[in-house]
């Protein structure tokens, strides 16, 4: 069964997960969504709905400058959450 999947979602939490306790900000589920949001709101999405889709996105992942563009719009929506939270 197909799903449709926004592949970049996925790296967002992924990376998230793995590195918002380097960073001072509350890690609620509220502040978590915002972050995610806020940071999804400046990249472009990138829909798959099959295994082989998922699979050249996760090699278009691997671009150095994607990369970049992740981490920086993740950090940047980090800093207006912990400047800002919204609880």
């Amino acid at each position: 069964m197909k799903k449709l999947r926004n592949f970049n979602e996925e790296w967002v939490r992924s990376y998230l997960d793995r590195n918002i306790s380097s960073f001072d900000v509350c890690e609620c589920e509220d502040c978590r969504l915002d972050i995610m949001a806020l940071a999804l709101n400046k990249l472009p999405p990138q829909y798959v709905v099959t295994e082989k889709g998922a699979i050249f996105a996760s090699v278009n992942e691997m671009s150095h400058q994607r990369m970049v563009d992740l981490a920086t719009a993740i950090t940047e929506a980090i800093m207006v959450v912990k400047n800002r939270p919204s609880h």
